[in-house]
C-alpha cells in the first residue's frame, strides 16, 4: 500500500498515531512554538501496507541530514523543524517546533490535532535495502533514505503512537513524602496514564503522585546518568525547577549549562546506587554533599586501619584516603 504524494520519487507511509506524543506551547528567543516529541517511526511491527521497518534502517541516512517537517507530505507546506531525531532500540525519537507566527500552524493544525481530526504522522522515503518474505508477504525494509515526515491524517501502523498534550501551567500534581520507596518498574504497572510524560510519578492510594527520589534521578539522568535522558530536556528541567521548589530546594537548572548543576547531601542520599555513582564520578557536588563523604571515607578508613594489615587492606586505605583528599578541597 502506498499512499500519492505530490513529490512522485518518494514513498511515503504513515506510522505515528498523535496519541503517542507530548505537546506544550513554548517561548525561544523570544518566539512562541508548539512543540513535541516522540517517535516518527516505529521497528519491528508489520503496518498495513505488509512492510517492516528493521532496527537500524535509518542509522545512515540520519547521518547525513534531518528529515523535514510537512504538512502532509506537501513539499510546498513546511510547518517546522526537528531540533532533534535519534535512532534507538524502539524507532526513530524526535523533538521538533512549529511556530505559532505560521497562521497554518496557529489557525489550523494546533486545533485540527487537539480535537483529532489529524492524528498521525508518516514519513517520506527512499528505499534502499529491502528483502522479500513470499511465504509472509512482508517486506523488510533494511535501509532507507529519510527525507521527511508528515502531520497527516490517515493511519498506517497501529504500533506508531504522541501522548497527549502537556503543558506546566496549570495546577502542580501533589507530592509524596521524601522516605517514599520507589520502583521505577514497579511505578509503571501501577500508572495508567501519566499526563506528565516523565517518569516521576507513582500511585499511592489510588492518587498519581509525583516521588521526590524520582526527580532527583531525573535530575542525574539529566546529567548524563543511566545513559543519559532521552527526551525533552527543555520541559524536563523547567519541570524540575518548579517540583523542587515545592521541596523548598534549590532550583537545580539556574541555566541550561549542565555542567553547572551541583548535587546535594539531601540527593546523593536518595539517589539509586547506579546514579549516585555517576553523581560522585562526574557531577559538582555541595559543600555539605562534599563533608558528608568525606565523613563517610573517614569512617571507613579508621575502620580498616583497625583491621590487619594485609596488603589488600593497604590498598583500601589508600584508595580512601585519595576519595577523601578528593572531597575535602
Amino acid at each position: 500500500m502506498k499512499i500519492k504524494t505530490n513529490n512522485p520519487k518518494l514513498e511515503t507511509k504513515n506510522f505515528i498515531t498523535l496519541d503517542g506524543f507530548k505537546f506544550e506551547e513554548k517561548v525561544i528567543d523570544n518566539e512562541k512554538y508548539f512543540t513535541f516529541e516522540g517517535y516518527i517511526l516505529t521497528f519491528g511491527n508489520v503496518d498495513l501496507g505488509n512492510d517492516v521497518c528493521v532496527a537500524g534502517c535509518t542509522r545512515e541516512t540520519l547521518k547525513k541530514r534531518k528529515p523535514k517537517l510537512l504538512n502532509q507530505h506537501n513539499w510546498d507546506e513546511p510547518i517546522g523543524v526537528f531540533d532533534t531525531i535519534t535512532e534507538d532500540q524502539k524507532g526513530v525519537f524526535v523533538t521538533a517546533r512549529m511556530p505559532l507566527s505560521d497562521k497554518r500552524v496557529s489557525d489550523f493544525i494546533i486545533p485540527q490535532m487537539k480535537i483529532g481530526s489529524i492524528d498521525s504522522m508518516s514519513i517520506g522515503y527512499r528505499t534502499k535495502v529491502s528483502r522479500y518474505d513470499e511465504d509472509k508477504d512482508i517486506r523488510y525494509l533494511e535501509e532507507i533514505e529519510l527525507y521527511e515526515a508528515s502531520i497527516v491524517t490517515i493511519p498506517m501502523n497501529p504500533m506508531a503512537t504522541i501522548t497527549g498534550m502537556k503543558s506546566l501551567e496549570g495546577d502542580c500534581k501533589e507530592m509524596a513524602l521524601l522516605d517514599y520507596k520507589w520502583n521505577p518498574e514497579e511505578a509503571k504497572t501501577r500508572i495508567k496514564e501519566n499526563d506528565i510524560g516523565l517518569d516521576v510519578v507513582d500511585v499511592i492510594d489510588g492518587k498519581t503522585l509525583v516521588i521526590p527520589r524520582a526527580l532527583f534521578c531525573l535530575k542525574a539522568q539529566l546529567c548524563g546518568a543511566k545513559r543519559g535522558f532521552n527526551g525533552d530536556t527543555t520541559f524536563a528541567m523547567e519541570f524540575l525547577n518548579k517540583y523542587y521548589e515545592k521541596l523548598e530546594l534549590d532550583k537545580p537548572f539556574k541555566t541550561n549549562d549542565i555542567k553547572e548543576v551541583v548535587f546535594s547531601e539531601i540527593e546523593l542520599k536518595n539517589l539509586p546506587k547506579s546514579e549516585m555513582s555517576y553523581v560522585i564520578r562526574n557531577c559538582m557536588l555541595s559543600k555539605n554533599c562534599g563533608d558528608y563523604l568525606a565523613d563517610i571515607v573517614g569512617t571507613a578508613i579508621v575502620t580498616a586501619e583497625k583491621s590487619d594489615e594485609t596488603e589488600s587492606v593497604k590498598d583500601i586505605i589508600a584508595g580512601l584516603n585519595k576519595v577523601k583528599q578528593i572531597y575535602e578541597k
